[in-house]
């Protein structure tokens, strides 16, 4: 062995733990690699399910607000105002407002612009109900309705042309005020529109005028109906006797030696029942002797 390779030889060794100590290093890093990726794993998964978690509590949030304004809605008043024909009449135009909502609404306000139309014996009394929604009514109940005259359709209408006016409905309710509501009405709509009363009116009128004629001929039948005779009125019962006997009762022979029955006590003379079975036996016997007259020989 040379002298060089003895040189050599001991060196091999540091170079041999060097390089487990490298690969000792690199596992360390690999975990602490892994580890990170778990972690950035985990995070993710984490963030994922704090944002569901966030939109869940938004979404209920929002659910908890729309549950709230329905319940507000629900009792709040709907206050309109409309231009609608009489239904009793039916020409007539009237300027109508009223409630449809459950509770009562206050302060109610209506704004129209331009004036509405009316021929001149009501043009006081459209203008002065105007200014009573504009100055505005203090309560209006729940179904309640208020409706003022303008005037007859062909006397409002124009011929052509629109006749647009605009209403602004304002009023408080239970929980404050109640969203206001702006909308148009043209009565040019109703040109051409039907003019007559509503079925409901024509048959109230129907039923009043039946309901007054069965009522009169009642009347008559009960004054012109005679008395029954009183061979056809039922007898009361006499006290301790009843009405009428439900025993089953066999039929029995009749005797030859009286009115009465075979094997039945005869009864009181003076009770409805033995009178009843006494001129039953008399008929039975009558009706017996004919029959052996007719069959005896002449």
């Amino acid at each position: 062995m040379s002298s060089r390779q003895r040189s050599q030889a001991p060196r091999s060794r540091p170079i041999e733990h060097a390089r487990w100590d490298h690969l000792d290093v690199n596992a360390q890093t690999w975990v602490a690699i892994a580890a990170a990726v778990i972690a950035v794993i985990a995070l993710y998964f984490n963030a994922q399910y704090t944002r569901a978690a966030d939109r869940a509590a938004r979404s209920a949030e929002a659910q908890t607000k729309i549950q709230q304004q329905l319940r507000i809605d629900a009792v709040q008043p709907y206050v309109w105002v409309d231009v609608r024909r009489d239904d009793v009449t039916g020409t007539l135009l009237n300027l109508v407002i009223g409630n449809s909502g459950p509770t009562v609404a206050t302060n109610v306000r209506v704004q129209i612009e331009p004036s509405l139309p009316a021929i001149d014996q009501l043009r006081e009394r459209a203008q002065a109900a105007q200014a009573l929604l504009a100055d505005g009514i203090r309560s209006l109940a729940p179904g309640r309705t208020i409706a003022w005259p303008l005037g007859q359709g062909f006397n409002l209408l124009h011929t052509d042309g629109p006749q647009v006016h605009t209403f602004t409905v304002t009023a408080d309710g239970p929980f404050g005020a109640v969203p206001s509501q702006t909308y148009i009405i043209d009565l040019a709509d109703l040109r051409g529109s039907l003019d007559r009363p509503a079925p409901l009116h024509k048959l109230a009128k129907v039923v009043e005028e039946l309901s007054r004629t069965l009522r009169s001929a009642a009347n008559e039948r009960t004054d012109a109906a005679p008395a029954l005779p009183s061979r056809y009125r039922r007898r009361p019962p006499r006290i301790g006797q009843p009405w009428m006997s439900h025993r089953r009762r066999t039929p029995r022979r009749l005797s030859r030696r009286g009115s009465t029955l075979e094997g039945q006590k005869p009864r009181d003379e003076g009770s409805y029942g033995a009178q009843r079975s006494g001129c039953m036996s008399l008929c039975c016997e009558s009706l017996r002797t004919g029959i052996l007259r007719r069959k005896s020989p002449a």
